[in-house]
This record gives C-alpha cells, sequence and structure tokens, in this order.
C-alpha cells in the first residue's frame, strides 16, 4: 500500500508491477497507475503481470499496449491530467 501514499518517483524508464494490482480495490488501483504514469519517462515502459488488467477500468487511457502479449505498455503522453483520474490518485 506504500506505493499510493507516498509522492512518485519522477522520470523513471522502467516500471515492473508483476500482477500485484489485483490485490487493491479499484480506487487504489486508479492510484497506482496515474503514479506510474506520471513517474515514468516521455518514453518510459510499464509491464504488468498475467492478472492485472487495465482495460476493464476507465484509466485504461493512461497506457498504449506495446506487447499485448508480453503485457508491455508505454505512456500516452499527459493523459494523467484528466482532472477525475488526478483527484483520485492525488486526494
Amino acid at each position: 500500500m506504500r506505493s499510493i501514499q507516498v509522492a512518485p518517483f519522477p522520470r523513471i524508464d522502467l516500471l515492473l508491477n508483476r500482477s500485484t494490482l489485483i490485490y487493491f480495490m479499484e480506487e487504489a488501483q486508479i492510484r497506482v497507475l496515474v503514479r506510474f504514469h506520471f513517474s515514468l519517462t516521455h518514453k518510459g515502459f510499464v509491464v504488468l503481470g498475467q492478472a492485472d488488467n487495465l482495460s476493464a477500468h476507465p484509466h485504461n487511457s493512461l497506457f498504449t499496449p506495446v506487447s499485448q502479449g508480453a503485457r508491455v505498455f508505454t505512456k500516452v503522453p499527459d493523459a494523467h491530467r484528466d482532472a477525475h483520474l488526478l483527484s483520485i490518485a492525488f486526494c
């Protein structure tokens, strides 16, 4: 849970998150994903586990698949600036 309570690290090139999001409630998942998005460099990547599902949530616009089979995604520029997402992520 600490990942949703502390300030995100800036300028990360690669984030590995292997099947952790499934244990969080939806609001906590949004917080983590918005913070991941904020932390990644413009060309950064996030790797998710097989059980983590971006397409089932309204925050799926934060990332676009690079390799759906390998669960590698890159960020959509400025998508974390959505007022609704920011209010959840940084409240």
